[in-house]
């Protein structure tokens, strides 16, 4: 199976493997990564023998999840990654970079800075307990948001509910799940959340 290939790729482009191989080596590692869906994945991936990849919700469940099966097993050693790969998964690095506080949110409305807790998920791929003692996170952000990031990496800035700019939306996707159908629901969920937590300590 294609699952059964990622960790036959694992195995085979580990740490220890050597800079050898030749024409025997490129043919096994065709056969490796040969279900990856993704040309432009496979031809990278092909190119340095896995140890690099890219990972983003453009990509197909599977390639993703061959990508990340990868990188925890150590065969990719650079994974580039929109922010999909910081949201639940766990996916340890003794190095992130964050290149860039900023995302495009449409030309209704231009870029917009990322919130404070995305760039913590982010951050926070780096030296995870129990995979690294110590780890490194590098954020790239402009002159004029430097302080912000600063004050945010040492903790020392108050992290805030971003759910009031979206709560009718939020709100909307609750009943439509049939989480909330009547006013009891909606204050339970309500008293589940962080702003609810912030409110009470504001």
């Amino acid at each position: 199976s294609r699952w059964d290939g990622a960790r036959g790729a694992a195995r085979g482009g580990g740490r220890g493997q050597g800079q050898g191989g030749g024409r025997q080596q490129q043919q096994e590692q065709a056969e490796r990564f040969s279900g990856l869906h993704n040309h432009k994945l496979k031809e990278l991936m092909l190119s340095c023998g896995g140890a690099a990849a890219f990972h983003h919700a453009g990509l197909s469940a599977e390639d993703r999840a061959c990508v990340e099966a990868l990188f925890q097993q150590g065969v990719v050693r650079v994974l580039c990654s929109t922010s999909t790969l910081a949201q639940g998964i766990n996916s340890p690095a003794f190095l992130a970079i964050v290149l860039g506080t900023t995302f495009w949110r449409g030309a209704g409305t231009g870029y917009e800075d990322l919130p404070v807790s995305a760039v913590l998920q982010m951050i926070g791929r780096a030296g995870r307990p129990g995979y690294d003692d110590r780890g490194v996170a590098v954020i790239m952000t402009s002159k004029d948001r430097e302080l912000t990031y600063t004050s945010m990496a040492e903790g020392q800035e108050v992290v805030e509910s971003q759910l009031p700019a979206r709560f009718h939306e939020a709100l909307n996707a609750e009943v439509c799940s049939h989480v909330i159908s009547n006013l009891l629901d909606a204050m339970r969920w309500l008293r589940s959340t962080f702003l609810w937590v912030r409110a009470h300590r504001n």
